[in-house]
C-alpha cells in the first residue's frame, strides 16, 4: 500500500495540483507556468 495524496485547487485566477507520495525516490517536479 503507497501513501500517496493528490489535491487539486481550481479558482478564477489559478489552478493548482499537489501529488504527495511519501515512499517516492525523493526526485521532485515543479511546474509553475510562469515565464
Amino acid at each position: 500500500m503507497s501513501r500517496t495524496s493528490r489535491v487539486e485547487r481550481t479558482t478564477k485566477e489559478s489552478s493548482v495540483l499537489v501529488e504527495l507520495n511519501l515512499d517516492g525516490t525523493g526526485e521532485i517536479s515543479v511546474e509553475t507556468g510562469v515565464p
